[in-house]
């Protein structure tokens, strides 16, 4: 696996993505698909990954996504009535 910082090109080109609060960079073709690939496997198989349920008018519905949380040990994070405590990757 390469070192991201030291080992991308020169030739890529990095874009602010966001127009105000912050900065997002995109790299385009920063990894190859046999990277993206070993990157994505790794993430799917070794994250714990969950899928709420969330109530809308009235009905209980799992989430359109999977959600897995990090952060110290022993934080909570609350959003949307969801109390959360984090967990080490």
């Amino acid at each position: 696996m390469r070192n991201i910082i030291h080992d991308t090109p020169k030739y890529l080109q990095a874009h602010n993505r966001l127009v105000q609060d912050g900065e997002v960079y995109l790299f385009e073709n920063f990894l190859n698909k046999e990277e993206s690939n070993s990157f994505f496997d790794n993430l799917s198989q070794n994250i714990q990954w969950r899928q709420e349920e969330v109530k809308v008018f009235g009905q209980v519905w799992p989430q359109p996504r999977l959600v897995a949380w990090h952060g110290d040990n022993g934080l909570t994070y609350t959003y949307s009535g969801f109390k959360l405590n984090l967990s080490f990757l």
